[in-house]
């Protein structure tokens, strides 16, 4: 979403560079298979294969896999 503002931890947004988001957050991994980044703290970042940026920012919350997330009963 090119024109989200929101930031992560309050620094990394859409546009951060691969860099800038590794000295932010060092929990970050890369995931060949999915190739993705992701952190063991629910988050999962795509970059843009053309300028190396964040382009997506995904984040998992536990409550997704319980039966009552749909009633929000959590």
């Amino acid at each position: 979403m090119d024109n989200y503002k929101g930031k992560l931890f309050e620094k990394i947004g859409v546009g951060s560079t691969e860099e800038e988001m590794l000295e932010i957050e060092s929990s970050f991994v890369y995931d060949e298979f999915e190739e993705v980044w992701e952190s063991d703290k629910g988050v999962f970042i795509e970059m843009d294969a053309e300028t190396n940026n964040v382009r997506w920012i995904s984040i998992y919350i536990p409550e997704l896999d319980t039966e009552n997330f749909e009633k929000a009963d959590w």
